[in-house]
Order: C-alpha cells, then sequence, then structure tokens
C-alpha cells in the first residue's frame, strides 16, 4: 500500500460510509426509516363579500347597585375531597397489510361530511383574508382526532374559525391494503373577499 496521509485515509473511509448510507435512499435526501410524509389535501375556497363599516352610537344605562347581588356562591366552589378520572383506554395497534406497504396501495383519507368554515364579519369588516393549512389527524374509523393551525393566515380569527370547523368533520379512512390506519393531512383553506360594488 502507498504512503497516504492519515487525514487521506480518514476523508476515503467516512466517504465510504456516506455512501453506504445513502444507499437505496432516493435522489441522495436522508430519511428516517419509517416516517410518512404528510399528504396535503385539495384547498378549499371560502368566498366572502367585504363589509363596510358604519358608525354606531352605542348607549349603556348606568348599573342599580342598590339591587346588587353576588352572582357566585362560594360554598359551590369548594373542591371534592374525591376525584374520579375516567381516562379512555388506548386503542390497539392497527395491523398493516404487509402486501400493501410493500405495494403502495395505499388509499388517502377523503371528506365525506365537510361543512365550509364561516368567514368571520370582523374579519371581512376589517378586509383580512389569507390562507389557513390545518393539520388534521383522522382516525380509523373516520373522526378527527386532532386539528392544528399548521400555517397561520395571519389573522388568528381566520385560524379559529378553520379549525373548529375541521374538528367536526368526518373522512373516509385512510387504507393501507385492506385495512384502515390514521393517517395526517394538511388541508389548506383560503379565506378570499370580494370586493363591494
Amino acid at each position: 500500500m502507498t504512503n497516504q496521509s492519515p487525514n487521506a485515509i480518514i476523508g476515503f473511509v467516512a466517504m465510504i460510509l456516506f455512501s453506504s448510507f445513502l444507499i437505496g435512499i432516493p435522489d441522495g435526501q436522508a430519511q428516517a426509516p419509517d416516517q410518512d410524509e404528510v399528504e396535503t389535501l385539495d384547498i378549499i375556497e371560502i368566498p366572502g363579500t367585504a363589509v363596510t363599516q358604519t358608525p354606531r352610537e352605542l348607549s349603556f344605562p348606568e348599573p342599580d347597585m342598590a339591587s346588587w347581588q353576588p352572582l357566585l356562591d362560594h360554598s359551590r366552589l369548594e373542591i371534592p375531597v374525591s376525584l374520579n378520572i375516567n381516562r379512555p383506554l388506548s386503542q390497539p395497534p392497527t395491523p398493516l397489510d404487509p402486501i400493501g406497504h410493500i405495494k403502495g396501495v395505499r388509499s388517502p383519507v377523503k371528506p365525506i361530511k365537510a361543512e365550509h368554515p364561516t368567514y368571520p364579519r370582523f374579519a371581512r369588516e376589517q378586509g383580512w383574508e389569507g390562507i389557513t393549512v390545518v393539520r388534521i389527524t383522522v382516525e380509523t374509523d373516520g373522526h378527527v382526532i386532532s386539528a392544528a393551525t399548521q400555517k397561520s393566515s395571519g389573522f388568528p380569527i381566520l385560524d379559529e374559525s378553520a379549525v373548529q370547523t375541521v374538528k367536526q368533520w368526518i373522512f373516509t379512512p385512510a387504507k393501507n391494503g385492506e385495512f384502515h390506519v390514521a393517517s395526517t393531512v394538511d388541508l389548506p383553506i383560503r379565506f378570499d373577499l370580494d370586493q363591494p360594488n
């Protein structure tokens, strides 16, 4: 063997280890072996008409302090000595169809009961628009386990409208082969205003 510096040998060994690590990984991108990509569903358009504000005069009557009584009875606020907390049992893991996993026969979730979010009046008055991306976790029975803002529209009132509505949706669950599986998807919702004439 020729006389080589220790740095050259270390570099050569590191290159071999790194290239063997990348074998079988498409496009040379390192990924966790079992990490599933989050699918993005089709965008949902929520149109709305901009609302022009008209100034209003508000008047409030003075409170009558003579007839004031406390709203709360402090005896009702006592914490009971023993509390029973019922926790739901965790569901057993869903079996995966090995043929479906190997062949890639995996069907995505599809919404079957999906009411569109409301476009809040206050947001329309302010002229607020944007796209909220909601990350949804769907259980094997098609119900939504969790829904949260993955990417904000920039306006919390629009994000909250989208998240609260999506929590009520029901999906056809994803399938791996012939088995229903829980899955996580991203749903973009665009709030878009038409300007009044």
